[in-house]
């Protein structure tokens, strides 16, 4: 996979420019949650996925924790959705049927 092709690392100071254009897919996450460990390959395939189309960013709640406290994340992982900086959608927890191709399709659908 391209490096071109992976989720953008966010911070506190990079969030806002990041989800401010476009069609996003965040994922908050922590290095000691072992759900959000089973869910990085799905990540990486949906950047790899998007052609474009949509933005893949990752967010360590541990390291932003402006950013975790403005939208309240209380559990990992947890996905939000945004288009043209407003977030349209959330998705909490781990679920195992969360594949590249439905979380591409959801944000692209949103």
């Amino acid at each position: 996979m391209k490096a071109s092709c992976r989720p953008v690392n966010l911070t506190d100071a990079t969030f806002d420019r990041f989800v401010s254009s476009g069609k996003i897919l965040v994922e908050f996450w922590a290095p000691w949650c072992n759900h959000c460990k089973r869910l990085e390959q799905v990540i990486d395939r949906v950047a790899g996925m998007s052609d474009g189309r949509i933005k893949v960013g990752k967010v360590n709640i541990d390291l932003c924790p402006k950013i975790t406290e403005r939208y309240q994340i209380g559990t990992v992982p947890t996905i939000l959705i945004f288009r043209d900086g407003e977030l349209m959608d959330e998705l909490d927890g781990y679920d195992s049927g969360m594949s590249p191709k439905f979380l591409f399709r959801f944000t692209v659908e949103v």
